[in-house]
């Protein structure tokens, strides 16, 4: 693909969802260097065009990234655990399932 797509894509999928995102960079940079080490280097343009779309897709998106990923002191995961009127418990997909155990 395209530098340019892969950084739309990369953005989008910044934008959407940050652990996904940076799941599919491990994974997708996995089966490159695969790819690349089967074919021994042949095909480096694929590798080159994919990180310049991964550069520019983060370049993109940094305006949300570094926030996301330098201000982790300003979360408070007790605002979520110990709330009087948010149940957290219940906020899964199935309600049910955990209003029985």
């Amino acid at each position: 693909p395209s530098p340019a797509l892969v950084a739309i894509s990369l953005t989008l999928l910044v934008l959407t969802h940050l652990l996904s995102a940076l799941m599919a960079l491990i994974a997708v940079g996995a089966v490159l260097a695969i790819y690349a080490a089967l074919h021994q280097g042949r095909n480096f343009q694929v590798f080159f065009s994919w990180a310049v779309g991964v550069g520019l897709g983060l370049l993109t998106s940094s305006f949300f990234l570094y926030p996301a990923l330098t201000q982790h002191a300003l979360i408070s995961p007790e605002g979520w655990t110990n709330s009087a009127t948010l149940e957290w418990e219940r906020g899964f997909a199935f309600p049910i399932f955990t209003y029985l155990t």
